[in-house]
């Protein structure tokens, strides 16, 4: 449930992300602090050269909380299961 909201900020923030006028917006800059430390890791990565406008690192995080959610939770799930029940 975490990473589905952390999922759904990061789509936010790109989107707001469109609009200049929100930057002032305290409820943006809470969305930024919460989601900067899972965007922050991809802003090196460009794509299109120098000149490209387009920002692809919330798309690589958004990426990366789909491969978390699907490959690394379900294993840590059924492990705990298996202690929590033994």
């Amino acid at each position: 449930m975490v990473i589905n909201i952390l999922e759904w900020a990061i789509i936010a923030r790109a989107i707001l992300s469109w609009f200049p006028r929100t930057h002032g917006n305290p409820l943006v800059g809470l969305l930024n602090e919460i989601t900067d430390p899972l965007i922050r890791p991809f802003q090196r990565i460009r794509i299109g050269g120098t000149m490209a406008m387009i920002n692809f690192a919330p798309f690589f995080a958004l990426i990366a909380l789909i491969l978390i959610r699907t490959l690394i939770l379900p294993p840590v799930y059924s492990i705990l299961a298996r202690i929590i029940l033994t």
